[in-house]
């Protein structure tokens, strides 16, 4: 059994093992534990790269020339997706799940990110009017 494979047997789950065990995390875990970090940062960097890519795609859909007008669509495709994690997620998790940070993070950028879609249009040049 390899390095991995035994700090996940003895240790349990790597975010979890420096709180479960009082800070005692065995020598041959700990680079087991700063791979699974890094790991786990660019796979949030990718996923917070396609949200974005995502609400900018759906509020350019709106064709709007306004902030404005894009607000509604936004601030209810935030609120459905609180809606679905209670309905979905919590279930299996509990309520701490909305404790975290970076799922408040990405409420925001899906209602924020939208707005900015009436400023990514090209401006008409004199010779277009």
């Amino acid at each position: 059994m390899g390095n991995r494979n035994l700090c996940h047997h003895v240790f349990g789950m790597v975010g979890t093992r420096h709180v479960q065990h009082g800070g005692f995390v065995p020598l041959a875990c700990r680079q087991t534990m700063r791979i699974d970090f890094y790991r786990a940062r660019r796979g949030s960097l990718a996923a917070l790269c396609v949200l974005i890519f995502i609400a900018l795609v759906a509020g350019r859909s709106l064709r709007s020339h306004s902030w404005q007008d894009v607000l509604p669509y936004s601030a209810f495709w935030a609120a459905t997706m609180v809606v679905l994690d209670a309905v979905y997620t919590v279930p299996f998790s509990g309520w701490a799940l909305y404790s975290d940070w970076r799922l408040w993070l990405g409420y925001a950028l899906v209602a924020l990110i939208p707005l900015l879609a009436p400023h990514s249009y090209r401006l008409p040049k004199e010779h277009d009017v």
